[in-house]
């Protein structure tokens, strides 16, 4: 900030006394330069506060623009930023004593931990990010740095290795860069991310987050049999492949900024990794924790000697949020020793505050979603054609499915697939008509389009497509359990997922990107006042459904008196016209979806669900293999495989193609297939 703040003196003494004329003052730069400051502080205000803060900065300067030419509303408008950047500035030190500490902590000050700051604060009158003694230990520390005449970059000797640094960089920088890293990492630092207990171990994969010199790399390379290095700095990017030039065989390196999702730059972990087994992840990425985190579900919950070190310094909250989404994954936690004193903005000085350098994860049993989730069942509701058809497939839904039981539901024939399918104890059959007798529905099918039958039998089909749906909503009325999850009998599960945000026990609504104006037509007769919600749809090739909100949506449908029937399938059947009843214009998941969205928002986390719509047309049921599923799994939840799909001749040996897998994601490769899709086919979208 003081560079800031001399700028800005500057600038407005020479606008003052004439030397920069009022139109030539750079409004635009000096408004965009404090505003960068803001940003590099972002980090220690909610993400509510910073809004006020910038709200109030815009604010400041609305009635100045570039070229102004009154002299005195320019000198105004500098000194209230002047103002505004030395409340950072060398002033923020005079509430550095020790007095003050004791103070703001209270009881709390004679603890260990918090002493040894207050002490080192008494005696410098200053604080640093780390204020303890040991840190002066280092301020000596002998440094060796040596060129290298191949790269033509400087290195630092390091246990047996040589440590690279960016391009550039002198003697000095790099000596001083160098005694600061070693010093975080001193076993009394609270940055250091050495712990016996939640440490690497012989054998781990490591993901490296945030890598930068690579030291903490190093200090585990001879341990682990692999090493993943995430990095989104090319400066140091460059340097880590210098360092690491000769152990390609156990460390890849890989650029991108660590988040929530996986897109260009932005990687995340369950993008990168999707069925490996990774033992051990570190993140230091400036605040972004909290979005790898979440970028990292699938591989949180599915692996199970997995450990961590998380920075938990950049933000106020993180540590809690860390601790607690480590937690809802089924770890326990701990902090490295000691406290970091954020020293980049006022408000952590005025509140003399502390913060965990780290958070220490290790999975030690269930999550507590899992823990604490009401168990339930999968309905899946398939014809004896279908299930011939994908049963090579169906091994992978006791896999993967999130559920107690599987019941496959149909026929007869059905029954005897299943019982002759040999998928285990976990799947099981109900005869559909212990559910809903067929020849109801169909009946009531034939009454409504009798005048376009005009005397000719109705195709099972047409009541088919509507029954199937109403056996998915009648079973909320035998169904014992809080939820039961419905999926559809060609869609397979790609890998493990869970139905429950992680921590806690709010189910997702799944959204995908599909509309039917017809159905919300429908479901706006059957229940006055639903209407859609949202962009996106619920279409998803599945439901978590909650058997209470689905039986008062069937309870609202039957109360319905402005529409023929008793029950709530014949008043769906009664809803429709003639035409719509033959072009299918009712969808149980967009209804309950809807009418959960609007009736208890409160009970539902939204989540965009990716599935691979079109596998059956790239992927040949006879040779998809688990390694084609660990690649899809990185970008999709499931695959569909829908009837009359084929694999053409020009679509062979695409998403099967391993040299193709290689370089591309799933994702990639349907991005550029979708743009030879004809005009109205569904088309997977990501934002």
């Amino acid at each position: 900030m003081n560079k800031t703040k001399n700028l800005l003196v500057k600038i407005r003494e020479a606008a003052a006394d004439g030397r920069l004329p009022a139109g030539s003052v750079p409004i635009a730069d000096i408004r965009q330069c404090v505003r960068t400051e803001l940003e590099v502080h972002r980090s220690t205000f909610t993400e509510q506060q910073y809004a006020k803060v910038l709200e109030r900065f815009d604010k400041l300067g609305a009635d100045i623009r570039e070229g102004e030419t009154d002299i005195e509303k320019i000198l105004l408008f500098m000194d209230a930023l002047i103002l505004g950047v030395d409340m950072i500035s060398e002033a923020v030190y005079t509430l550095a004593n020790g007095d003050y500490w004791r103070y703001k902590h209270g009881e709390k000050a004679d603890n260990p931990e918090i002493a040894g700051i207050i002490e080192y604060i008494d005696r410098e009158r200053r604080i640093n990010l780390i204020s303890y003694d040991f840190v002066k230990e280092y301020d000596e520390l002998p440094v060796t740095v040596c060129p290298d005449d191949g790269c033509g970059m400087f290195y630092i000797p390091y246990k047996g290795r040589k440590m690279f640094f960016p391009r550039g960089w002198d003697e000095e920088k790099i000596a001083g860069y160098y005694r600061s890293v070693v010093m975080e990492q001193d076993g009394r630092s609270p940055h250091c991310y050495a712990n016996k207990t939640f440490g690497v171990k012989e054998g781990d994969v490591v993901v490296d987050a945030g890598a930068a010199e690579g030291i903490f790399a190093l200090d585990c390379i001879d341990i682990a049999s692999k090493l993943y290095l995430i990095e989104a700095d090319e400066a140091w990017f460059e340097a880590l492949e210098q360092t690491f030039r000769d152990d390609r065989e156990k460390v890849r390196l890989i650029y991108g900024f660590l988040d929530s999702y996986h897109s260009g730059s932005h990687v995340s972990i369950d993008g990168l990794f999707g069925q490996e087994e990774i033992n051990f992840i570190k993140m230091d990425i400036e605040g972004a924790e909290k979005a790898a985190l979440a970028g990292a579900e699938k591989t949180l919950a599915r692996c199970g000697n997995i450990r961590c070190a998380v920075c938990a310094y950049h933000c106020r909250e993180d540590e809690e949020s860390i601790r607690n989404i480590l937690k809802g994954y089924g770890f326990d936690t701990d902090t490295s020793k000691g406290y970091m004193c954020p020293d980049w903005t006022l408000e952590a000085y005025m509140e003399a505050e502390l913060r965990r350098g780290v958070v220490f994860g290790k999975k030690t049993g269930q999550p507590l979603e899992k823990a604490g989730m009401p168990e339930y069942d999968a309905l899946i509701v398939v014809t004896a054609k279908d299930f011939e058809r994908l049963q090579s497939q169906y091994r992978r839904l006791s896999e993967n499915l999130p559920a107690r039981r599987i019941f496959f539901v149909g026929n007869e024939d059905v029954g005897r697939l299943v019982q002759n399918a040999g998928l285990g104890e976990k799947v099981g059959f109900i005869e559909e008509n212990t559910i809903l007798p067929f020849d109801d529905v169909h009946k009531v099918m034939k009454e409504a389009l009798k005048d376009v039958l005009s005397g000719q039998e109705l195709p099972r089909g047409i009541t088919g497509w509507y029954y199937q749906q109403f056996l998915k909503m009648q079973y909320a009325r035998m169904c014992e359990d809080a939820y039961y999850l419905v999926w559809d009998g060609d869609t397979i599960p790609c890998a493990p997922f869970s139905m429950f945000k992680a921590g806690t026990l709010q189910p997702y609504l799944d959204m995908k990107s599909e509309y039917c104006g017809a159905y919300f037509e429908t479901m706006a007769k059957l229940v006055p006042g639903l209407h859609k919600c949202f962009e996106k749809s619920f279409i998803s090739e599945h439901m978590l459904m909650n058997s209470e909100i689905m039986r008062e949506l069937l309870s609202e449908i039957e109360a319905n008196s402005n529409i023929v029937g008793e029950s709530f399938w014949e008043k769906i059947i009664h809803a429709i016209d003639e035409k719509g009843l033959q072009e299918n214009s009712f969808s149980e998941f967009e209804t309950y979806g809807t009418f959960v969205a609007m009736r208890h928002p409160e009970s539902y986390r939204l989540r965009d669900w990716h599935s691979f719509r079109y596998g059956g047309v790239f992927y040949s049921l006879e040779t998809i293999s688990d390694a084609d599923y660990a690649w899809l799994g990185k970008d999709f939840f499931a695959i569909s495989f829908e009837k009359g799909d084929f694999v053409r001749e020009d679509q062979k040996n695409l998403f099967d193609n391993k040299k193709y897998q290689e370089k591309l994601s799933a994702r990639q490769m349907l991005e550029i297939a979708q743009k030879e899709f004809k005009e109205g086919s569904y088309l997977e979208v990501w934002k």
